[in-house]
């Protein structure tokens, strides 16, 4: 298998550009955490080649990378593997900043790009991603106030990747008001759980409140609901 990777320099200095390979999970809160390349049981790093190591830019150059996958005959075809590609910038660019012309402060500028290498073996298809634990957990206090807060338990139930969008709303028991929250994109590894904190403003303090969630991960697969229905204490 193999793909390219187009590489520009749209600035006015060159760049040199460094490939590395790392492997990654999420943690509980759906954070992406970095190991060596090779450490973990999902890793693919092992099987990629790169056609240059090293890539150096003039102002204005593009130029292009191949990525070969070699997958060895024994390869479990029941697991999903991936792993990290980055192309950090090993030069400094300086940049001069004027200080309502005090001094001058040089500021030494660095980029890095990373891109997401999966390999889905074939016939694995499933997405599939469920509810699995709604509970409260108290009430917190935090720098923009005082909340009671809920926590959603997620589980990538599926064979492959997936994304979703998360839809929060709570409603008044009694009255019937709505009250609705920003949606949140998902996106977890298979067989991944992952907690999500819905911190309930204090201004609804006093209410018999029912929160609903709504897991959207798109036209093939069926919408996931979950309810928890709480009251939020003075």
């Amino acid at each position: 298998m193999v793909q390219t990777v187009r590489l520009s320099n749209s600035g006015s200095t060159p760049m040199i550009l460094k490939a590395s390979l790392r492997d990654w999970e999420r943690d509980s809160l759906g954070t992406k955490v970095y190991h060596p390349a090779g450490t973990l049981t999902n890793s693919n790093t092992g099987w990629l080649k790169l056609s240059s190591d090293i890539v150096e830019l003039a102002p204005g150059q593009e130029k292009t990378v191949t990525i070969t996958m070699n997958i060895p005959a024994n390869t479990s075809q029941l697991q999903v593997k991936n792993s990290m590609l980055f192309f950090t910038q090993i030069n400094e660019q300086n940049r001069q900043v004027d200080n309502k012309k005090q001094k001058q402060m040089v500021i030494n500028i660095r980029f890095e790009v990373g891109i997401h290498v999966y390999y889905t073996p074939p016939g694995l298809s499933k997405k599939e991603l469920n509810f699995v634990a709604f509970v409260e957990r108290g009430k917190i206090t935090t720098p923009d106030g005082r909340y009671k807060q809920l926590a959603l338990t997620i589980q990538n139930t599926g064979e492959v990747n997936a994304e979703a969008q998360l839809r929060l709303e709570v409603t008044d028991a009694v009255t019937g008001e709505e009250f609705k929250f920003p949606d949140r994109t998902i996106a977890m590894l298979p067989g991944e759980k992952q907690i999500v904190y819905i911190n309930v403003p204090e201004k609804l303090a006093g209410r018999k409140l029912v929160a609903v969630c709504m897991l959207d991960s798109g036209a093939a697969v069926d919408l996931k609901v979950a309810e928890k229905a709480f009251k939020y204490e003075l």
